[in-house]
């Protein structure tokens, strides 16, 4: 895939030319979702680990280590592995209740994905548990409009899903 090579060649390139460790991860990181989007998702997993890994050797606690986790949980969802993805969906929201404080944007958008993710592998009762929490961070925090409504419409889904709201 074309993509994939320029990445490739990117990569290269950015290595003989001394890219910090971070650059490495960011590269890493979109060659993984260009492989995810094509659907190779033994690619997509071996990209987001060498992302992941970069980014931890700068600090565990780097944001983009949270990021990177959240990309492998969409990759282990995909290949059917949904308590391995619920797992990471779960570290990511923890990492970013540390990073940015247990009441932040971030950290309800992190509880709301991993509801999501309950959802989508039929536990009902944890989809619904994790929505609430999500909910209560997000109702309280500072967002733009557009952005909460995003978040109340994500957090809707997941409750009709999982049968506690009529549509």
């Amino acid at each position: 895939d074309e993509a994939e090579r320029e990445a490739a060649l990117t990569l290269d390139y950015a290595r003989r030319e001394g890219a910090t460790v971070m650059q490495l991860s960011e590269i890493e990181n979109a060659m993984g979702g260009i492989a995810l989007e094509r659907r190779d998702y033994a690619a997509a997993q071996q990209h987001y680990l060498r992302a992941r890994d970069l980014a931890r050797s700068v600090g565990d606690d780097h944001p983009a280590t949270a990021t990177y986790e959240s990309n492998l949980a969409s990759v282990a969802l995909a290949l059917g592995d949904g308590a391995q993805a619920l797992a990471m969906r779960r570290r990511v929201a923890e990492a970013r209740a540390r990073l940015y404080g247990a009441d932040a944007p971030r950290t309800g958008e992190a509880w709301l994905a991993a509801a999501e993710t309950a959802t989508l592998i039929g536990e009902s009762a944890t989809a619904v548990e994790l929505t609430t929490r999500a909910s209560q961070i997000l109702a309280s925090a500072k967002v733009a409009p557009l952005r909460l409504r995003d978040a109340r419409a994500r957090q809707a889904l997941v409750l009709v899903r999982a049968g506690q709201r009529q549509a």
